[in-house]
């Protein structure tokens, strides 16, 4: 989200080929960015976690958004114009957002049972948060 604004805040425009390539790394960046952020908030909310089916849901979108930031950051355009030391930093955090992504992934294919201890009408099984 926050490389989307700042993308988007500082122009580099050309012609008419950089200037699409520009609104669309931003727009890209900052759409996906705040599902990121949206996708992080409603997995704690009472009414994912007691829903398997709707934190599960939720655990596989975030998996989806960690795998793409994983691949935007390892091959983005500015790992290429930067330094050495940049590109260890992009590689670094790709790999943890591969990792976190695996993770939301695992956790999307566990069971548990709910905080209260009791069911809600109509589910199998609900997660303990």
């Amino acid at each position: 989200l926050v490389q989307g604004v700042i993308i988007l805040a500082s122009p580099k425009v050309t012609d008419f080929s950089s200037f699409c390539q520009w609104a669309g790394d931003g727009v890209l960046t900052t759409v996906v960015g705040a599902a990121g952020v949206i996708l992080e908030v409603r997995g704690g909310m009472d009414k994912v976690t007691r829903h398997i089916k709707y934190y599960a849901m939720n655990r596989i979108g975030l998996s989806i958004f960690y795998f793409w930031l994983g691949c935007f950051v390892m091959g983005g355009a500015a790992s290429v114009h930067l330094g050495q030391t940049w590109r260890t930093v992009f590689h670094i955090t790709g790999c943890v957002a591969w990792g976190v992504a695996a993770g939301d992934l695992l956790v999307a294919c566990s069971r548990g049972s709910l905080a209260s201890g009791q069911e809600e009408p109509g589910d199998d099984v609900a997660l303990k948060v």
